[in-house]
């Protein structure tokens, strides 16, 4: 009587196991539905490169990489999970070679991949990169669409919306050398130098300025000056020593103070102003 509980015991059991391993979707012989919805969870904007500026936002003229972080919403694994990326912008261009990079391997149910999770483990982070063209409208609003297809070709679609901010008023002059050279018979020469300060948490390339003066008493003789690339922080001063040269006819009384302008621009064509007025000794 002892042996036959036992039985019916361990065919319960076993009745109970089965039952149980076949209603998991991750179950090879599952036989209800299995989902695969994969959508958008996190994103990180990378412009910490040469084409960009390195404050985290997206601004005219850069390249930029968005890291992308996805979750698996479904009941079943989504293998090998990858995406095209289309945008609604015309400034703003999808680079072609985004495809091996935007691949999240396999992500199961209720679990999120970066790029780096998963059975089939890509090297890097999944990223997809963009450039955006220096001409388009300040705060510019765009979307990014994601299509979502795994190896078995289930598909699914997200978007990301994301904004371009134009670089604000950053370079500020902060002070300005002036040294005298040698004179003719009718007028003193000098040669000016601005220092410019980045003021703000963008690195700003390739910068070069122009000289602009309104006062008929004041020549300029040279009026472009490359300042190079100005870090977030950094005062820099023209590369070449001769890039600004002023002169005042040597009837003039001193001293006299000038007001100079000095216009500044960037590779991705930012354009910023500022004005400071020299004493000539």
């Amino acid at each position: 009587m002892q042996h036959t509980k036992h039985f019916f015991l361990f065919v319960l059991l076993l009745v109970c196991s089965c039952s149980y391993e076949h209603s998991n979707p991750i179950d090879p012989d599952y036989s209800g539905i299995r989902t695969r919805l994969i959508s958008i969870v996190d994103f990180q904007i990378d412009d910490n490169n040469y084409d960009g500026s390195g404050d985290s936002e997206i601004n005219p003229g850069e390249k930029v990489k968005i890291y992308v972080s996805v979750m698996n919403t479904g009941n079943s694994i989504a293998e090998n999970v990858s995406a095209e990326v289309k945008t609604n912008n015309n400034f703003i261009s999808v680079l072609s070679d985004y495809f091996e990079k935007l691949n999240w391997g396999d992500v199961f149910p209720d679990s999120t991949s970066d790029g780096k999770e998963g059975v089939l483990k890509p090297k890097t982070k999944a990223c997809v990169e963009i450039q955006v063209d220096k001409n388009i409208q300040d705060d510019k609003k765009f979307t990014l669409y994601f299509f979502f297809k795994d190896k078995e070709n289930n598909s699914c679609e997200d978007s990301l919306s994301l904004v371009v901010n134009k670089l604000g008023n950053i370079l500020s002059i902060v002070k300005v050398s002036l040294t005298e050279t040698t004179p003719d018979v009718y007028s003193r020469y000098f040669i000016l130098k601005p220092y410019i300060k980045n003021i703000s948490n963008s690195n700003v390339t390739e910068v070069n300025g122009k000289l602009f003066e309104d006062d008929d008493n004041v020549g300029i003789w040279g009026k472009s000056g490359n300042f190079g690339d100005i870090n977030a922080g950094d005062t820099v001063t023209t590369n070449y020593p001769y890039d600004f040269r002023i002169s005042i006819p040597k009837s003039l009384k001193t001293p006299y103070d000038a007001l100079f302008y000095l216009e500044l621009s960037d590779k991705f064509g930012n354009v910023w102003r500022d004005s400071t007025i020299v004493s000539i000794e």
